[in-house]
């Protein structure tokens, strides 16, 4: 009975955890309502730093070991989270920028989206964001 008890455990667990997601949030002064894989892979990755409007890019991303982070960069930069914080720091180190993205929890991420119009960061599904944001791309 224990073992029959322990699996039906370890399944939802499990499934939870598959199902948990992630979501790519941005405010909605940057002017986007919508991005593709690759919009959100170049932002990522440094190699666009403006909106279309203008705006600079704020990048925020959930702390190296967060699940939603790793499965963030395996799906959308094909990078391990560490091999993306490697690229962000040779980026900064060779001049490209004052400072790297941010990482962070989700709640500091929230404070960051709502109140930086060129923000945008990684955060759970289910996650209430706030008025002046929006979800453009979920996991």
């Amino acid at each position: 009975m224990r073992k029959i008890i322990f699996k039906l455990v370890t399944i939802i667990a499990l499934s939870t955890i598959v199902q948990a997601g992630g979501q790519v949030v941005v405010n909605v002064g940057s002017g986007v309502k919508t991005l593709s894989k690759e919009d959100i892979k170049s932002i990522f990755n440094l190699q666009k730093l403006k909106w279309s409007n203008g705006t600079k890019i704020s990048v925020y991303l959930l702390p190296s070991g967060h699940e939603v982070e790793g499965e963030f960069c395996q799906k959308i930069l094909d990078s391990s989270s560490d091999t993306v914080m490697e690229k962000w720091m040779a980026y900064v180190l060779n001049g490209g920028a004052n400072k790297p993205p941010k990482t962070m929890k989700a709640k500091r991420i929230l404070k960051k989206l709502k109140k930086q119009k060129g923000a945008i960061g990684i955060l759970p599904l289910g996650v209430k964001l706030p008025d002046n944001t929006i979800s453009v791309f979920k996991l």
